[in-house]
C-alpha cells in the first residue's frame, strides 16, 4: 500500500507537486485502476484538474474512502510514463482530491 497527501480542488499538477508531504498528511492509498492517456489529453487534464472528464465519470465507483480510512483511487498518467495523478473524485466528475504520484519512489509512494 502506498501513502499520499492530497490537495482538494487543485487547479493544476504544479500545485500537487508542492504539497506538504509530512507524515501527518499522508493517507493510505490503494490504486483501483490505472488510466493511461495520450500526451495531449494528459497535459490538458493536468493543466485543468477542476474540469469534468469522462474517464473520471466512468470510474466513479472505484474511488472512495473505505471504513478503515484507506483511499481507493484511480491513477491517471501519460502513456509510458512512471508518474501521474492519484485521484479520488468523491462522486464528482473532476479531480476533487488529487495527489502527484511517482512510481519511482518506494517509501511513502510519493
Amino acid at each position: 500500500m502506498i501513502r499520499a497527501a492530497f490537495a482538494r480542488k487543485a487547479v493544476c499538477i504544479e500545485e500537487l507537486k508542492n504539497l506538504d508531504m509530512s507524515k501527518e498528511y499522508l493517507k493510505p492509498v490503494v490504486i483501483t485502476r490505472v488510466i493511461e492517456l495520450p500526451t495531449d489529453e494528459y497535459l490538458n487534464f493536468t493543466a485543468n484538474l477542476p474540469d469534468d472528464y469522462d474517464f473520471i465519470k466512468q470510474n466513479l465507483e472505484l474511488m472512495y474512502e473505505s471504513a478503515d480510512g484507506v483511499w481507493h483511487c484511480i491513477y491517471v498518467k501519460e502513456i509510458g510514463s512512471n508518474a501521474g495523478v492519484l485521484l479520488e473524485s468523491e462522486g464528482y466528475d473532476y479531480a476533487r482530491y488529487a495527489s502527484f504520484y511517482s512510481e519511482e519512489k518506494t517509501d511513502s509512494g510519493i
